[in-house]
């Protein structure tokens, strides 16, 4: 694998995004608005309930978890829809590109398209609710491989 292959493909794809603000916007719009929804049911049960005391920090938790997962698979698909829509993918099946670094760098730009979203959302959840993903510890780092 060409370290410079992987980078260009991986530049092509953020300039995609760079040159795009409703790109820019459905990344941070949809993690952030799911995280304000689940912190005000979470807020809800606490409120009205006893037994739901503790529930603000668990199913916060857990949407940004879930959405981290779900927005790197959605996001890894995209980049390769957009190769087709673009029809680009024989372009790279013509260059001297191997399979692995196709997927190296859509795996890089996924993560980073990720990354664009979760962030915001995280800075939301923490002053907002109350809860911090990285009071998880070392295992979050486990996520992320």
């Amino acid at each position: 694998m060409k370290f410079h292959r992987i980078y260009a493909l991986f530049l092509r794809h953020i300039y995609l995004i760079k040159g795009s603000l409703p790109r820019i916007l459905d990344l941070i719009y949809w993690p952030t608005i799911q995280i304000v929804l689940w912190g005000f049911i979470s807020k809800f049960f606490t409120l009205h309930s006893d037994y739901y005391s503790h529930t603000v920090g668990i199913i916060l938790s857990a949407a940004i978890l879930y959405d981290f997962l779900f927005r790197s698979s959605i996001s890894f698909n995209m980049l390769f829809l957009e190769e087709i829509w673009s029809r680009n993918f024989t372009n790279l099946f013509v260059a001297p590109l191997k399979v692995s670094e196709i997927i190296t760098a859509l795996t890089a730009t996924a993560l980073l398209r990720t990354l664009i979203g979760i962030v915001p959302a995280v800075l939301i959840a923490t002053p907002f609710f109350g809860v911090s993903i990285f009071n998880l510890g070392p295992s979050l780092i486990l996520l992320f491989l």
